[in-house]
């Protein structure tokens, strides 16, 4: 068995510090942009933005509160081409907007237990009037 004199004690004492200060620094920084991620992909829309919704006030109401952080308050979608809802009721029906509200589609998940199924109605009722205008 070695022994370890003093300064080589002292030396591997600074060297394991060293190496937990680094997790430490890195286990923080990590956590710092995961939680800046999560930010800003599920973030909700401003208050300049939820003004431009226009609709039934019950069915903007729903909107705001469960589909504003993916489809933006234009309708215009923040996470891709299927998201946006500018025209989708040239695409689907009111009760195929129900539908994938419920059961979810592609990426979007399920919304049956975040809204309830009148609310589902009210913002498919809406969705499904907003058509490409005629020029």
């Amino acid at each position: 068995m070695r022994i370890h004199n003093q300064k080589e004690t002292s030396h591997l004492q600074q060297s394991n510090q060293r190496k937990q200060s680094k997790k430490k620094r890195l286990l923080i920084s990590s956590f710092l942009l995961l939680i800046t991620i999560g930010l800003t992909a599920c973030g909700g829309g401003t208050q300049q933005e939820s003004a431009q919704l226009e609709g039934p006030a019950d069915a903007v109401q729903v909107y705001k509160k469960s589909c504003l952080s993916c489809h933006a308050a234009d309708l215009s979608g923040k996470m891709g081409p299927e998201t946006n809802l500018t025209t989708v009721g040239d695409r689907l029906t009111k009760d195929q907007i129900v539908t994938i509200i419920k059961e979810g589609k592609g990426r979007m998940p399920s919304q049956s237990g975040r809204v309830s199924d009148e609310d589902a109605e009210k913002v498919a009722a809406w969705l499904a009037t907003k058509k490409e205008q005629a020029k």
